[in-house]
């Protein structure tokens, strides 16, 4: 492991363990002084205004938003130690407000910093600051609750200090950090000049499931609201559970690529937050180690599709002329399902203790409408499979499209079929066009046939041998 990559891992996870021990202290006093829910709710919104900033702003610009961090960071550390030195509802509330713009920033920030490393490292990065964060929340968790209010102060006013220190130190971290001119140039010439880039609809889709799943999982808060007198049984299985998934995605890396890569955790995932979700769901009496458990599983599967999610988004950013707007997107649909959640919690905990089986059942249901609906498992395997061309592979990729589609026009191909062209063209058997497109063999060999009749060759290389003279 090299210099700059132990450098991100330690600002990174400094960087979440400190969001995850300011929500924590957000919900005790002092700073839950004006209203448990207030000050989580104003972290989370400021979260969510800097990703915005991050999304529109343009990549030129960024700087700006580097140094408007710098000034938020002062900020943060005077108010933070106001609110706990002097809380006032006044002070509180400004203290979480600009602690959460603070708080979308170095996300977005480190995210763009994470675009230094080669994609086949992102997944072992971001596990491994994973596993930092959770043992840092960890600690906060367990050892702030015997800390007086200025230790509490000066744990959430060194760990953001750190972590940003730690990020201006590092080279990886350029806010400007964007692909080659050379490469970007190459892609948008192939695809379209001029024309603004646009986000992949398979992208969207990803964000819509980590919103819902991520809703869906802040409601396991409820049942152990209902089950534990103080959370802090249940949150540090929680956090346990992140290192978890974070050590399960470290050690089965090289299995993954061969089964699927990064959807094979998805497959995982999904069935193992529904089993947590059922054992919730059952009727009091249960021991509390079902319980934990549950909470185990419940962690595990939704940190998984979590990590699977960064790690695409870092993806997409890396090929993308606007690296920013990807992270802003990301850090806004994590927030926003955070805040979601806990508007849902609000709801629902008056009938969590007498109605959680049907709650239960509505969580399970929601999980098969994201797994069968939203985002699929073969939508995650394309999608990945996308992302891993390099910028050279896209750009030849786009102009082969090109071609294939004038190559269609002249042969009245269809769309589909102009779909199974492009694999053809470039040797790719019946069983792998099936796989691509998501189709049975027997409908890949009749647009096979078709493709064949149409252009009135009887075999696979005949047909190559026309694309390549008619694209000469």
């Amino acid at each position: 492991m090299t210099t700059r990559e132990i450098r991100f891992i330690g600002g990174f996870g400094l960087f979440h363990g400190w969001l995850i021990a300011l929500l924590t202290y957000t919900g005790t006093e002092p700073l839950g002084g004006p209203g448990i829910f207030a000050p989580i709710a104003l972290v989370l919104a400021g979260g969510m205004v800097s990703a915005v900033a991050f999304i529109a702003v343009p990549q030129r610009h960024l700087k700006a938003l580097s140094a408007a961090t710098d000034a938020l960071l002062v900020a943060a550390a005077c108010l933070v130690l106001a609110a706990f030195l002097a809380p006032s509802p006044a002070v509180i509330l400004a203290c979480c407000g600009v602690c959460g713009l603070l708080c979308g920033a170095l996300h977005c920030l480190y995210g763009l910093a994470s675009l230094a490393f080669p994609k086949h490292d992102f997944a072992r990065i971001i596990a491994l600051a994973t596993i930092v964060a959770s043992a840092i929340a960890i600690a906060a968790l367990l050892v702030g609750e015997h800390l007086a209010a200025f230790w509490q102060a000066l744990v959430l006013v060194a760990l953001p200090l750190s972590a940003a220190f730690i990020l201006k130190a590092a080279p990886a971290a350029s806010p400007s950090a964007t692909p080659s001119p050379a490469a970007t140039a190459k892609v948008r010439t192939a695809a379209a000049p001029d024309a603004p880039e646009k986000v992949p609809g398979r992208f969207l889709r990803l964000l819509l499931a980590i919103l819902l799943l991520g809703i869906v999982c802040r409601t396991c808060d409820v049942f152990t609201s209902a089950r534990f007198t103080g959370l802090t049984l249940s949150s540090v299985a929680l956090f346990v559970s992140h290192i978890a998934a974070a050590g399960l995605l470290m050690a089965a890396l090289g299995f993954a690529r061969k089964h699927g890569g990064l959807a094979f955790f998805y497959r995982l995932a999904l069935p193992c937050a529904g089993a947590g979700f059922v054992i919730l769901a059952l009727p009091d009496g249960g021991a509390s180690a079902f319980w934990v458990a549950a909470v185990l599983l419940v962690g595990a599967g939704f940190e998984v599709i979590n990590l699977v999610a960064w790690v695409l988004t870092a993806f997409a950013a890396q090929v993308s002329a606007r690296p920013a707007r990807y992270f802003g997107l990301y850090a806004l649909v994590t927030y926003t399902a955070m805040l979601a959640g806990r508007l849902v919690n609000l709801a629902i905990l008056p009938y969590a203790s007498h109605h959680a089986a049907f709650l239960g059942l509505a969580c399970i249901v929601a999980l098969v409408v994201v797994a069968l609906v939203v985002l699929p498992e073969d939508q995650v395997c394309l999608f990945e499979e996308s992302l891993r061309l390099s910028q050279e592979e896209r750009a030849e990729g786009a102009v082969h499209r090109e071609r294939c589609a004038a190559f269609a026009a002249a042969h009245g191909l269809t769309e589909r079929e102009t779909e199974v062209l492009e694999l053809l063209a470039r040797g790719r058997t019946l069983k792998v066009v099936a796989e691509r497109l998501t189709i049975s063999k027997g409908t890949a060999g009749t647009h096979i046939a078709n493709i064949y009749r149409k252009c009135d060759v009887h075999a696979q290389q005949d047909l190559i041998d026309l694309f390549e003279k008619f694209a000469g």
